[in-house]
């Protein structure tokens, strides 16, 4: 996505000569890509924390933020991963497609739903995990 990115803006303005749906394609790759690392990040628990203020919290406190957070996120990503495959019920229905090349949308919101899906149950079986070891 990047050599095509660059390329693109290079052709753009030396040659007046754009590659012809590069914006379509780096759409489409940067939401499969996205939706299949998020998982991934989960599994290798590199998830973005700022904890500045809980470090200096009681240890008592932290594990309940801890606990909230970490709910709150499979709420989020169940409800993200709900909502992407009801879009791309309707993106399929109603034919939505790209700009330039009509590429569907409806497999890339099908991947962001099943990445979504797939960090929550990551989050949930992580939170069981640290529930019973404690």
């Amino acid at each position: 996505m990047m050599f095509l990115s660059v390329g693109d803006a290079l052709l753009r303005s030396f040659f007046d000569s754009p590659i012809f749906g590069a914006n379509d394609l780096t759409q489409i790759g940067l939401s499969i890509v996205v939706s299949i690392s998020l998982p991934l990040c989960v599994l290798a628990g590199r998830l973005i924390a700022i904890d500045t203020l809980i470090k200096m919290a009681p240890s008592y406190l932290e594990k309940s933020a801890n606990w909230l957070v970490t709910g709150l996120s499979i709420i989020m990503l169940a409800y993200i991963a709900w909502r992407s495959a009801l879009n791309a019920l309707s993106a399929a229905d109603f034919g939505e497609t790209t700009l330039l090349l009509q590429l569907s949308f409806a497999p890339s919101y099908y991947v962001i739903s099943a990445g979504s899906a797939a960090s929550a149950v990551l989050l949930f079986v992580k939170m069981v995990k640290e529930w019973r070891s404690s």
